[in-house]
């Protein structure tokens, strides 16, 4: 299970079984995709980032900042991409330490756990052709295999996940003001 509490001025973190494995699981995966672009451009066989990466998913974490100039789009990636992949990486890294070791949260793997979670739904959503909840309920409703029907269902429960952060950030953040 994974829960998050405000106990003062910090969010603690309960977390073990088998929800925190699936983080875990899906953050590793997060983080190989990550690793294998950026090795493109770290291993030298280009120069900078390639263009918009043709994985959905890498699309979606890494849009083109830019459009209609795909120049300059191009230009652009080859200065944000590599500092953006490793900001991701190092929510990655954030994230499953504090699963290892749960309890109070600094203010950096707050924003970690919103950010990772939010990339995880990014992909998913980019696997499954999840555009609005319109198409979510239209998977739910269809005769897709069953894990793909799973993979929605984590897809809703990250949602949530997201929202009770969101919710004990802001419950936590009003007790301070109030005080």
């Amino acid at each position: 299970m994974i829960s998050f509490t405000a106990d003062g001025e910090h969010v603690v973190l309960d977390a073990d079984g088998t929800e925190a494995r699936i983080i875990a699981d899906l953050a590793s995966q997060l983080d190989e995709m990550l690793a294998a672009r950026s090795a493109l451009t770290a291993s030298g066989m280009r120069a900078e980032p390639a263009g918009l990466p043709d994985d959905p998913a890498l699309a979606r974490l890494l849009p083109d900042m830019i459009n209609g100039d795909v120049d300059a789009a191009h230009e652009l990636r080859g200065l944000v991409e590599p500092s953006l992949v490793a900001m991701k990486r190092e929510n990655v890294r954030r994230v499953t330490l504090s699963l290892e070791q749960p309890g109070a949260l600094d203010s950096a793997t707050e924003d970690a756990w919103a950010r990772l979670l939010t990339d995880l739904r990014l992909t998913i959503a980019a696997r499954l052709d999840i555009e609005s909840d319109d198409d979510l309920d239209a998977l739910a409703a269809s005769d897709q295999p069953s894990s793909v029907q799973t993979l929605a269902e984590v897809y809703t429960w990250l949602g949530g996940l997201l929202e009770h952060l969101i919710g004990t950030l802001d419950a936590r953040d009003d007790r301070k003001d109030s005080a």
